[in-house]
């Protein structure tokens, strides 16, 4: 694995009251959420009007960097932010000035650029400096396991559950969101949601009798706290490991469990600290030691042995003759060290929890280190042996590759001062002095690799952008869907039913990566048809208690029976379980076009000149399950429409008195029974599918699926002020209803297909319960299930 591909932002000094302004402390930092949300921030950038000077975290997503979400500190009278951290599940960003101060923001409109302060406050009295934050864990961590044999294992087998506890939990028993930190005074800290209507609690315990300069938390699968205190930058004062634990009687209270010490070897003072999990659970420290003449930067890795040591004989009773006892002691080792021809600014390491890795071939044993001569390089954890690296010229250029010998004049403010890694560890993001964010992506060789990982995002439901922007993915996407689909295809029905939404957001994106119009077109159609055939069978009621849901017998019994009439297929269900209200099926009557309108473009794509595949929906004439699923719709709607006439589709036909859904049934059916028996398309068919479109007239491609936005790699400097390139699309993905040249409400828009829909939800009259949760069920994804953006002014066609 190495560098593949490398992405800048480019440089422009054009800011309308927006100005770079060197502060007394410099502060940078970077953080990349399971969501591929990536938080960052630099005290140098910062915006000044008459009154006062404020500084900004920008957010924006890893598929589309140049469309920027700011975020105001001065809500939660933050000033200078010392740390950035996303929570486990990437829902709420916690921001540490550097007097001690802290918020919680959570993303409550579902859009990416519209954050609410959760709750704020500050950790400690007389304003210590915050040495190391993180969050608690919230829910049982899942490993990637790689096995050369591992092709015949099912998911569970493949992503095993890693045994384990959390630090605190609720009176339900369950974990509880909070987070902690360790400030320079040695007092460490425990802050955590309370209970319902109640404000954020906290644990404290100092851990330190004197001052911390520099220190590190990692948090192990029991739960238990690992803290390191370095107390001074002199090599002559060990370095503190302490091993905390909460005990939760009537009110929770810090332990300390263990206490150990390193000694550093060589050297004449300390730079960083950083703890590197393991595959086993376990942790490893990574040591920054500066040389005396400051002309490099020896990095040790240290980890932690158990021994066993018998008891001397001298301590024995004289006249015992038993064995004397053995005891376990954890001694702290060195394993690998490393020279560096600079000192390091900034070190980060992935986190993607693994338990058998093969080398380094694989996206999980990685540490990336900033020099201050603008080189970084990727290192192995296990060996700290060096995989790539890439450096930052003078003129801002970047390469990769070799060494170079011969050095240039360096600038300090070029130094990468903040880096982190992608929840998956297939990207890298970093900011340098003059707040330019670099993306890295790293290169995965091995096609059966890539297949796991998106394997492991489907699991484990994280965001797969990192993944799909891979070069050597996108260089043939087509071989890693048909093993994505073979590995989908080995596990049990029961499985596939509990990831089928998963699984179609993953190969929505990997088709989105090939670019093909049709395919993708078709994508979308599989989708949004998917999501609203849940929906609306699940508004049926059972009457009776039987193995089966309404839903599930209506599959049944519409795929045994074959008719091509529809009236006689309804006169097979038991309609009393479909029964609606009419107020409720009058709020759907839109969802019920789209299917109608999907149902009559598919049908219209048959008659293709020459026989050839090109129009969107052709390659569903051969798809048996869809088919059969539009039939089970177009039965569900003409039962409905028995109730409510109101709720059918319209369409635009030639004569009034024409039956089209009887048509669409009719023709649907003989194209399931040809795609089902594996025949070709015979000719009476196809005239008759074109003779409908002459009837009726046929939808047009774009009320049916969006347009494809344009390349996502476009890049600006931070804080620019521009309309993002939207394509204009009139119909609400979520609603399916038009929403005209000047619509009034607040529309946003997906930042993976590039739909469009409103904000919040309609409080129309005419809106029922039902219709309403169709619309929340929307307000943090899309459809294709990426996330959303507010709309600051009109899309751009």
């Amino acid at each position: 694995m190495n560098i593949n591909s490398i992405s800048v932002w480019s440089e422009n000094n054009e800011f309308k009251g927006i100005n770079l302004k060197k502060t007394p402390l410099d502060c940078y930092c970077v953080s990349v959420s399971c969501r591929n949300l990536v938080a960052f921030y630099s005290s140098t950038f910062t915006i000044e009007d008459d009154l006062t000077t404020s500084c900004q975290i920008f957010i924006c997503h890893l598929s589309n960097m140049g469309e920027i979400a700011t975020l105001q500190p001065s809500n939660a009278d933050l000033h200078i932010i010392d740390h950035l951290e996303w929570n486990p599940s990437g829902l709420l960003l916690m921001a540490v000035d550097t007097f001690g101060k802290y918020g919680v923001w959570n993303c409550d409109s579902g859009c990416i650029n519209q954050w609410g302060l959760l709750y704020a406050g500050k950790l400690h009295s007389n304003n210590d400096r915050v040495i190391a934050i993180n969050w608690l864990p919230e829910k049982l961590n899942v490993a990637l396991r790689f096995e050369p044999d591992s092709s015949e294992m099912n998911l569970n087998e493949m992503f095993p559950v890693i045994d384990g506890d959390f630090t605190l939990h609720n009176i339900a028993g369950l974990p509880v969101s909070g987070f902690c930190a360790l400030s320079e005074a040695g007092k460490f800290t425990i802050t955590y949601q309370g209970e319902v209507n109640e404000n954020a609690a906290t644990l404290t315990r100092y851990v330190c009798r004197d001052s911390i300069f520099a220190g590190d938390i990692a948090i192990k699968r029991d739960g238990s706290i690992v803290i390191v205190c370095c107390k001074d930058s002199d090599v002559n004062f060990p370095i503190d490991i302490i091993h905390l634990t909460v005990i939760e009687n009537d009110k929770p209270v810090i332990d300390i469990a263990s206490y150990s010490k390193i000694y550093i070897e060589g050297g004449t003072n300390i730079s960083n600290t950083r703890l590197i999990s393991r595959s086993d659970g376990m942790f490893d420290l990574l040591v920054g030691v500066v040389d005396g003449n400051k002309q490099g930067t020896s990095l040790q890795l240290w980890t932690c042995a158990t021994k066993s040591f018998k008891l001397d004989p001298i301590f024995l009773e004289e006249g015992d003759m038993e064995e004397p006892e053995t005891f376990d002691v954890s001694k702290w080792e060195l394993i690998h060290s490393i020279r560096t021809e600079s000192p390091v600014s900034c070190v980060s390491a992935s986190n993607l929890p693994v338990v058998y890795s093969l080398g380094p071939g694989y996206p999980s044993s990685f540490i990336l280190i900033a020099l201050s001569d603008g080189r970084n390089k990727l290192l192995l954890k296990d060996s700290l042996e060096e995989v790539a690296f890439i450096e930052i010229s003078p003129n801002g250029k970047l390469n990769s590759g070799a060494p170079l010998i011969k050095k240039a004049k360096f600038e300090e403010t070029n130094v990468i001062r903040a880096v982190d890694f992608s929840s998956l560890a297939c990207a890298a993001v970093l900011i340098d002095g003059l707040c330019n964010v670099y993306h890295l992506n790293l290169t995965v060789n091995r096609p059966s690799t890539l297949t796991r990982m998106l394997e492991f995002a489907m699991y484990t439901g994280n965001d797969v952008t990192d993944v799909l922007l891979l070069d050597n993915l996108q260089s043939d996407p087509e071989r890693i869907l048909q093993l994505f689909l073979e590995g989908f295809n080995r596990h049990p029905n029961d499985l596939q039913t509990l990831m089928w939404s998963r699984y179609l957001s993953v190969c929505s994106g990997l088709i989105r990566v090939g670019r093909n119009l049709v395919r993708i077109a078709e994508q979308h159609f599989t989708m949004v048809l998917e999501w609203i055939a849940m929906f609306l069978k699940s508004l049926a009621r059972s009457t009776n208690m039987g193995e089966r849901t309404p839903g599930e017998r209506l599959s049944h019994i519409v795929a045994r029976n074959a008719t091509a009439d529809l009236d006689k297929a309804m006169m097979a269900l038991e309609a009393k379980e479909f029964v609606i209200d009419a107020h409720t099926l009058q709020s759907l009557q839109q969802l019920i076009q789209w299917v109608c309108d999907l149902c009559l473009y598919i049908v219209s794509a048959v008659p293709v000149p020459l026989g050839g595949a090109t129009k969107p929906g052709s390659g569903l004439l051969r798809d048996v399950y869809i088919l059969n699923l539009l039939r089970e719709l177009l039965v569900v709607i003409r039962v409905w429409g028995v109730f409510k006439s109101n709720c059918l589709p319209v369409f635009t036909a030639s004569s009034d008195s024409l039956d089209v859904l009887s048509l669409l049934f009719k023709l649907v059916t003989n194209l399931w029974a040809c795609a089902k028996s594996g025949d070709a398309i015979d000719d009476s068919l196809i005239e008759e599918c074109y003779y409908l479109s002459n009837q009726v007239m046929p939808p047009i491609l774009n009320e049916l699926v969006p347009r494809e936005r344009g390349s996502s790699r476009c890049f600006v400097r931070m804080g620019r002020r521009h309309p993002p390139p939207y394509s204009w699309y009139p119909v609400d993905v979520i609603r399916r209803t038009h929403l005209g040249k000047n619509p009034p409400h607040e529309l946003k828009q997906c930042l993976v297909c590039g739909s469009v829909s409103i904000t919040g939800t309609s409080e129309a009259p005419t809106k029922t319960v039902r219709a309403k949760l169709w619309d929340r069920r929307w307000d943090f994804n899309c459809l294709c299930l990426g996330q959303w953006i507010k709309l600051q002014n009109k899309p751009v066609s």
